[in-house]
């Protein structure tokens, strides 16, 4: 069986676990603070905050923006609902934009005529780690949060993603770029913001009474993260090299489109690889997968337009079009590649 995702440890990691266990300093620590610098001198960020979650890193970021009831936070339709949960967990209304028609990331053009007074904030993802049109975005003089659950090392106009907006979020979960087991991260070059954001994300040891979270990443998973993050350069020349082959083989497929492609001033962080079926292959393509126990993923972890309909004001046509014929192959580092070879040999019959 080739699962579709599978994070990629070992001893080492292993070994830091222990380190710390035995040091007692398993919620708070020196690692926490490294894994936060660490991070920030990569992506190009002054100041980072860790958090326990990608979800609980939106939230307390829209907190300290103090967006609220009656405010809205435009988003994709191709983000994962935990994205959309930590809009509402402040109150304000989620507004649903399409997507691109090559790619799952935020139609600029879309969002423009979705905007209105009460819109205080654009989350950007880079979906499956293609950079967003983060450019044509800012030019829209509304906040924009960077989404880089799923493209920490991809590059925009020879930058790192995470670099341009007001701030952006990262994801440490067990299957994304590295993992520190569950974690999250925001950076912004905002002193005063991150001083709020490290004060709101726990309520322990403060001296006056306001609201805060239990939000902060604990130490052990911070020390897990700093191995994993000195690995993400390989995992990032192997996922590369990975898609490089699986585009040779995809792309002479007739029947079949390889999407999120990128270009000089779009580099991925190939954090998935998506191809697009027509409809006549489609079972074809499932039933050969199900044959050699490929497990393929959904390119749209849940269908925003549909369960969550109150939260678009237009149709969303590219979304419903990529949905249906889209899938997102197995891709990450150390993948069993001799079991993909005879499912490629009968693919390319």
């Amino acid at each position: 069986m080739i699962p579709h995702s599978k994070p990629f440890l070992d001893n080492i990691e292993l070994e830091k676990i222990i380190e710390v266990y035995k040091s007692g300093n398993i919620a708070v620590g020196k690692e926490i603070e490294e894994f936060e610098k660490k991070v920030a001198n990569y992506v190009g960020k002054k100041y980072a905050v860790s958090t326990s979650s990608g979800t609980t890193a939106i939230h307390l970021l829209l907190y300290s923006m103090d967006i609220k009831k009656g405010d809205e936070v435009i988003l994709p339709a191709s983000v994962c609902p935990g994205v959309m949960h930590a809009i509402e967990y402040t109150g304000a209304t989620p507004v649903i934009a399409d997507i691109n028609e090559n790619n799952f990331n935020i139609s600029v053009e879309y969002a423009k005529k979705i905007i209105t007074d009460n819109t205080k904030a654009i989350i950007a993802p880079h979906m499956f780690g293609l950079p967003s049109d983060i450019d044509e975005l800012i030019k829209l003089n509304i906040p924009i949060i960077e989404d880089c659950a799923q493209s920490i090392g991809a590059m925009y106009n020879s930058k790192k993603v995470g670099s341009f907006g007001y701030a952006s979020i990262f994801s440490f979960y067990a299957t994304k770029m590295f993992t520190s087991i569950d974690g999250g991260m925001i950076l912004t070059d905002d002193e005063k913001l991150a001083k709020l954001l490290k004060d709101l994300r726990y309520y322990g040891g403060k001296r006056d009474y306001k609201l805060r979270f239990n939000y902060k990443l604990q130490n052990i998973n911070a020390a897990v993260g700093l191995v994993q993050f000195e690995k993400l350069k390989s995992f990032l020349d192997e996922r590369k090299m990975l898609a490089n082959k699986y585009f040779d083989i995809f792309s002479s497929i007739k029947w079949l489109e390889v999407l999120n492609q990128v270009n000089e001033k779009k580099i991925s962080s190939n954090y998935r690889f998506i191809i697009k079926i027509d409809r006549e292959k489609k079972d074809f393509f499932e039933n050969l997968c199900r044959k050699h126990k490929i497990a393929l993923g959904d390119t749209i972890f849940e269908d925003l337009s549909l369960f969550a309909s109150q939260y678009f004001k237009e149709s969303l046509p590219n979304t419903q079009t990529l949905i249906n014929y889209t899938y997102s192959f197995p891709l990450y580092p150390n993948i069993n590649e001799s079991g993909l070879k005879e499912f490629f040999k009968e693919l390319l019959l």
